[in-house]
């Protein structure tokens, strides 16, 4: 059988399409649209796509007008399911060139991004997607807690290591994700991804080491790049409630995120899996205790953010099933889409 992307690897017209999000974000957008329509006099055209998610307020139509006379080619795509994964489908979907880019609306791109995104995947046919560098923008007064903190709030480097990057929780972070379009549409088309993202309140996440773990398994690489963006971060995500809510979405992704760590790493899942319950176990117990000897506020948050509840604890230990479950689709889906996407080149 003939690999349908080996049919189609350059099927795309070479360029990048900017795949901008946004939620009632009338009072941020501007700074991400300002940094990508500095893309414009890049060597290769480039694209604007506004994915809508059910705003309320006048984005679109401020969007609409901006970038009007801007002599740059940009779409805007209305997605009603709510959710920023389903708003990556609808971008990416919708993509006419080679390469994309992901802009949330409280980002700002640094430098010139167009051309280094075309130069290094038309360069290293083995990379699947790029990660950034993001930098802090913050819109309140910094936490004592905000340097121990901050890759919470997708802030510094997802990878220590530059270049091609391979480990366990390897991985590249949504804002300022770029990476092939074709590859992304097909995992987006053809995978069942369990982790949807942040959906209004709920701050469930993990949606992009997902889809970095799905592309490592269809045989790319994750490649940790020195792009900068300055990510904006609203004064109301500073304080510890909003931090305890990302942490309880980071405990659940991770458990979903275990199994394919497992499948990567080809670790035996029955000891991976009770290596992970009694981790879960040994917070919960000892973070009392260590909480009433914490020295400062930094050391306090640190505990109180890793521990698990009690029902997270039963959950993972009387879900067993569930996660051998999600582990078979994980290789069963890995074994088909063999059939449907072609390892890369190595380059």
């Amino acid at each position: 059988m003939v690999n349908e992307s080996q049919q189609a690897v350059n099927e795309l017209p070479l360029g990048v399409s900017f795949v901008v999000f946004t939620f009632n974000s009338r009072k941020l957008i501007e700074d991400a649209l300002v940094s990508v329509l500095a893309q414009k006099d890049a060597q290769h055209p480039i694209e604007i796509l506004l994915v809508d998610n059910n705003s309320t307020d006048d984005t679109v139509a401020f969007v609409t007008e901006f970038l009007d006379t801007s002599g740059v080619d940009f779409r805007v795509l209305k997605q009603e399911k709510p959710g920023l994964f389903h708003s990556r489908v609808a971008g990416i979907a919708a993509a006419k060139y080679r390469y994309f880019v992901f802009v949330d609306d409280d980002n700002r791109l640094v430098g010139q991004w167009a051309d280094a995104v075309c130069y290094l995947l038309e360069n290293k046919a083995s990379v699947g997607l790029i990660a950034a560098v993001n930098e802090a923008r913050l819109g309140g007064e910094q936490p004592t807690w905000w340097e121990s903190q901050k890759h919470s709030y997708a802030v510094g480097r997802p990878n220590e290591e530059s270049g091609p990057v391979a480990g366990a929780f390897s991985a590249a972070w949504g804002a300022g994700l770029s990476g092939r379009t074709l590859l992304v549409r097909k995992l987006y088309e053809h995978v069942k991804f369990w982790l949807v993202g942040r959906t209004g309140s709920i701050l469930l996440a993990g949606e992009d080491s997902e889809l970095s773990y799905w592309a490592r398994l269809s045989g790319y690489t994750i490649y940790q790049s020195e792009l900068r963006l300055i990510h904006f971060i609203e004064a109301r995500k500073l304080d510890e409630a909003y931090l305890l809510g990302l942490h309880k979405g980071f405990r659940i992704a991770d458990t979903y995120l275990l199994q394919y760590r497992m499948v990567l790493t080809g670790v035996t899942p029955f000891w991976h899996r009770l290596n992970y319950a009694w981790w879960l176990w040994s917070k919960w117990l000892v973070a009392p205790l260590r909480k009433a000897f914490a020295e400062g506020e930094v050391e306090r948050l640190d505990i109180i953010t890793k521990k698990p509840t009690l029902g997270e604890c039963f959950s993972f230990l009387f879900a067993w099933g569930k996660w051998s479950k999600v582990t078979r689709e994980i290789k069963r889906t890995r074994k088909a889409l063999k059939t449907i996407i072609a390892p890369p080149k190595a380059s």
